[in-house]
C-alpha cells in the first residue's frame, strides 16, 4: 500500500511538471515596423489582430520594461510593470475579429561591438495568444548591410523567418506560428559609422574632463582675485525712493573712508 501511494504521488508531480502554461483561446496575427533614429532609439508601431474564441476582460500585451510613450488606438495606454516586462492592459474585448494598434519607443538598442555595432530589438516578449502570422520591418537611417539573427523562446535560432533588406529597410516574414507566450528578438549586425555611439567609459572620462576644467577656472578665478587690490566695500547701503522709483546706493571707499553716494538712472519696478 505505502509503494501504491508512493507512485501515485510521482506519478501526480510528474503531471502537475509536464503541464505546459494555459493558453488564452485564440489567436493572434501581428505585423509591425520599427524606426532605429541616428542615437539607436526605435520608435516601434505595431497592429494586433486577436480571434478570440470567447469574450476576454483582462488580456495584456507585455513590452520592454523601459517601453515609454506608449499609445494604444492612439490613447495613452494603461500601463502595469510586472517583473522585468510592462504590461499593456487591453480593454474588454469581444468574441471574435479585434484589432488593435500599438505605438511605443524604446531607448537605444544599438551597442558597441569588438566586431562593430550591434541593433539588439525585443519584437515579442510573452503575448498570451499563440501567433498564427508574424510580419515586421525594421527602418535604419541608413543601408541594411548585416545578416539578421532572429531569436525565438522555445525555437532559439532555429526559427524559420524569411528576411530581406533593400535599401535601408529590413522586411521579416515568419514561416511557422509561435506558441502562446512566446519571445522573439531580432539582433542585426549595423554599421557603426550610421550611429551616435558613445560607450559609458567615454561619457564618465567626459564627465570627469568638465569637472576638472570647472576646478581649474574656479582655482584660477580665486588667484585673480587675490592679486587685484582690493579698494571698495561694496554695497554698504542701499535706499529707495518710491516716489522718484529711483534707488541711491552708497559706497565705502576704504583707503579714504568717504562714503559715495550715486543713484540709479534706471527706474526699479
Amino acid at each position: 500500500m505505502k509503494y501504491v501511494r508512493f507512485l501515485a504521488v510521482a506519478l501526480l508531480c510528474c503531471l502537475l511538471i509536464a503541464v505546459p502554461v494555459m493558453a488564452l483561446p485564440g489567436v493572434a496575427d501581428i505585423s509591425g515596423d520599427a524606426a532605429v533614429s541616428s542615437d539607436g532609439s526605435c520608435s516601434v508601431s505595431m497592429t494586433l489582430r486577436l480571434n478570440l474564441e470567447t469574450a476576454q476582460s483582462d488580456l495584456t500585451f507585455p513590452l520592454p520594461a523601459d517601453a515609454a510613450n506608449v499609445k494604444l488606438s492612439g490613447q495613452d495606454a494603461r500601463l502595469r510593470a510586472e517583473d522585468d516586462k510592462l504590461q499593456v492592459l487591453l480593454p474588454s474585448l469581444p468574441a471574435g475579429s479585434n484589432t488593435l494598434t500599438l505605438q511605443y519607443t524604446l531607448p537605444s538598442r544599438v551597442a558597441k561591438t569588438k566586431t562593430g555595432a550591434l541593433l539588439t530589438l525585443p519584437i515579442l516578449s510573452g503575448f498570451g495568444l499563440p501567433i498564427e502570422n508574424l510580419e515586421f520591418s525594421v527602418t535604419l537611417p541608413g543601408e541594411t548591410t548585416g545578416e539578421p539573427v532572429f531569436n525565438s523562446g522555445y525555437h532559439q535560432e532555429n526559427i524559420r523567418v524569411d528576411a530581406t533588406a533593400s535599401g535601408n529597410t529590413l522586411n521579416a516574414k515568419l514561416l511557422e506560428g509561435l506558441k502562446d507566450h512566446e519571445t522573439l528578438t531580432l539582433e542585426l549586425p549595423v554599421n557603426e559609422e550610421l550611429f551616435n555611439l558613445v560607450t559609458a567609459r567615454q561619457r564618465m572620462m567626459s564627465r570627469w574632463d568638465v569637472a576638472c576644467l570647472v576646478l581649474l577656472a574656479l582655482a584660477m578665478l580665486y588667484f585673480c582675485i587675490g592679486l587685484l587690490p582690493v579698494r571698495f566695500k561694496m554695497l554698504c547701503s542701499v535706499q529707495f525712493d518710491n516716489q522718484s522709483r529711483f534707488c541711491t546706493i552708497e559706497i565705502c571707499d576704504i583707503v579714504t573712508d568717504n562714503f559715495l553716494s550715486m543713484n540709479s538712472k534706471r527706474q526699479f519696478l
